[in-house]
């Protein structure tokens, strides 16, 4: 996905270390928020203005996700191949990768001063940092 390649890739460097000379480091998060603003802005807009291209049907509800979970239960039994078994395990990991961010957003940063001196380049700015 393009999007989250930009947004974990570049928008959190720059919100966190700036860009160089077009982001200085103290406007990073504001940098950061006016461009997933504009982005969301602009996406609903073309959902906005799309919608009079749309065919309108009935939901099917619950009804139709329990049987696609059966489709592919079915499928990765029956010899489905590795393309059923990557579905299953895309579905159920998904939830796993939802709760360790949370944990690790909520969980509380090493003490300062541990001994270690690692620095990181931002592959965006080519600028090289202390690792805090």
């Amino acid at each position: 996905n393009v999007g989250v390649m930009i947004a974990f890739g570049g928008l959190v460097n720059i919100s966190t270390h700036g860009l160089g000379r077009i982001v200085p480091l103290e406007e990073g998060y504001l940098a950061t928020y006016i461009v997933a603003a504009a982005s969301m802005t602009l996406a609903v807009g073309l959902f906005v203005a799309g919608t009079k291209y749309y065919k309108r049907s009935a939901g099917g509800g619950v009804d139709a996700f329990l049987t696609m979970c059966s489709s592919v239960g079915y499928s990765a039994r029956s010899g489905g191949g590795i393309r059923a078994v990557a579905c299953i395990v895309g579905w159920v990991t998904v939830p796993m990768f939802f709760a360790c961010t949370m944990i690790a957003t909520l969980w509380p940063s090493s003490a300062s001063g541990s001994g270690t001196s690692a620095t990181w380049t931002s592959p965006l700015s080519g600028h090289t940092f202390p690792n805090e």
